[in-house]
């Protein structure tokens, strides 16, 4: 998935005494972040960026923390590692914002061992957390094709009517 080539110009200072500044935002920018191997089981994953970020997410202590106030559109697959998945179990994958959760999938183990794709548009401000928990805590398969958090950005935009 690439990067929208339109650009939207905003005024980023509203202090008419001072040159406004201009910044370029490319709607529909994405991210993409690869979940990392943990030793063993985990309760909370933690993710690396697989390309360029341009400032707006940042990766640190099993969290994305938000840098751009926007419309984020979040696509989330969770895949436990065959070798460590009890049949019969069943897991709660959840994306939590600041603690509370806003997108939950499950894993049955006695019918997959995947959350399947999950995605949400979320209007995500600066300084908001997200983390993906996996309830119980379960040892994860890090292939990307399998487990990975996708994010399409989406600048605010100010409507008049």
């Amino acid at each position: 998935m690439g990067d929208v080539a339109l650009e939207s110009t905003i005024q980023g200072n509203n202090d008419p005494s001072t040159k406004p500044d201009l910044v370029k935002i490319r709607p529909g920018l994405t991210l993409t972040f690869k979940a990392t191997q943990a030793p063993a089981h985990t309760e909370t994953i933690e993710w690396t960026e697989k390309k360029e970020n341009p400032g707006l997410m940042s990766s640190a202590n099993q969290s994305l923390t938000i840098k751009k106030d926007g419309n984020y559109f979040l696509c989330l697959q969770v895949t436990l590692d065959t070798e460590y998945s009890h049949r019969g179990t069943q897991h709660t994958v959840s994306l939590n914002k600041n603690g509370q959760t806003f997108l939950e999938g499950r894993i049955n183990t006695n019918l997959s061992i995947s959350t399947g794709f999950m995605g949400r548009l979320e209007q995500l401000v600066s300084d908001d957390i997200l983390k993906v928990t996996i309830h119980p805590s379960a040892k994860i398969n890090d292939t990307l094709l399998v487990t990975y958090l996708d994010v399409i950005y989406l600048p605010n935009r100010s409507t008049t009517i």
